[in-house]
């Protein structure tokens, strides 16, 4: 992508951005004593949540899925190979608690390439 050094940001411990993210915005809340903070832990421990209903399975049968599969496979996006790319790109970076996942697209909204790390 001919980025400078300048351009690059590559954070330190990049596994805990979303700690951080979280720690930085705790700076606007009013603190809590540690009892309190202990008494929230012991009613999350104890409490049972039966005001929700288990959600019934997307597909019941094979035939369900299948029909899925076709229908959202008649939508993709061109993908380009990174290698022979060259011009404007855009980077979107979804870095959350358990995966952190990077797409790469042109500006006509072509995929260069799409990564997950687990």
């Amino acid at each position: 992508m001919n980025l400078t050094n300048d351009e690059i940001i590559i954070p330190e411990e990049a596994h805990l951005l979303v700690a951080k993210g979280a720690a930085l915005d705790s700076l606007n809340q009013s603190p809590i004593s540690i009892e309190k903070l202990k008494s929230k832990i012991e009613v999350l421990r104890i409490s049972h949540d039966d005001t929700t209903k288990p959600l019934k399975p997307l597909f019941s049968i094979d035939v369900d899925y299948k029909e899925f599969k076709e229908r959202h496979n008649k939508h993709c996006v061109p993908k380009k190979h990174l290698k022979d790319f060259k011009g404007d790109c855009f980077i979107g970076i979804d870095a959350g608690s358990t995966t952190t996942k990077l797409v790469v697209i042109d500006s006509e909204r072509n995929f260069i390439i799409f990564f997950i790390w687990k």
